[in-house]
């Protein structure tokens, strides 16, 4: 946890270890200080004023003024709001957040937790098996989720989408390249030439076969779920 207790101790926030990799402001770390500091005391969700009054005082009505960090948090996918969750963030006006409820994102308690959020690549080189696919295969898959996640309540080009949408090029890229030095017969490959399947009907059948390793019967198989990890607006989804 020393990440965590970095980032509390720090009495110049811009020099706790994980800040440059936030892409934020000093006065949007100082909030998300102020909510891990509120989430290790045991409150998960906060209301967004009060953590603004805390930080910048009502005189001028400064924590108004402020409603525009909370906006770029959320945006970046470093916290999650409450009040909203069938809403695009884009779709809520600045004063509506005011007394909305905010908590931290999965995505920045793992940075809190670990220190960084990148993802290790496999190597360039040959799939010596079918499972070294496959592993490749399925975290491809994980990709997709959690960008359908991030479309449901981000705009589709936030930073956090865009961050995700980098990691999964990149990937994207090492197993086509994989794939390419590979000498072996690649079953799943083969499925795909036989039936001639294009790159979203691809997707599907990989979300579907990782479904039945997992035992994940609940979540991929819904359709809905399916659609979204194709779709990247609500256009394509009806298409």
């Amino acid at each position: 946890m020393q990440y965590l207790i970095d980032f509390l101790e720090s009495n110049r926030i811009e020099k706790s270890k994980i800040y440059d990799q936030l892409k934020c402001s000093i006065e949007e770390a100082k909030i998300l200080k102020q909510m891990t500091q509120n989430y290790v005391q045991g409150s998960i969700e906060v209301v967004v004023s009060e953590v603004l009054i805390s930080l910048f005082g009502e005189k001028d009505y400064l924590h108004v003024k402020a409603l525009p960090f909370v906006r770029n948090l959320l945006d970046q996918g470093w916290i999650t709001h409450g009040s909203f969750v069938n809403l695009k963030i884009g779709e809520v006006s600045n004063i509506e957040l005011l007394n909305s409820t905010v908590a931290l994102s999965s995505t920045f308690l793992k940075l809190l937790e670990e220190g960084t959020l990148e993802v290790e690549l496999p190597q360039i080189g040959e799939y010596t098996d079918h499972l070294e696919y496959l592993k490749d295969q399925f975290l491809r898959i994980e990709f997709y989720q959690q960008l359908g996640l991030s479309k449901q309540s981000l705009t589709q080009n936030s930073a956090s989408s865009n961050r995700i949408k980098s990691k999964l090029q990149q990937l994207e890229s090492r197993i086509e390249e994989r794939v390419k030095a590979t000498k072996i017969d690649i079953v799943v490959e083969n499925i795909f030439k036989e039936n001639e399947l294009n790159q979203k009907e691809q997707i599907i059948f990989l979300a579907l076969l990782k479904e039945e390793y997992a035992g994940e019967f609940e979540s991929l198989r819904d359709m809905n779920t399916l659609v979204s990890l194709i779709s990247f607006d609500d256009y394509e989804k009806i298409k």
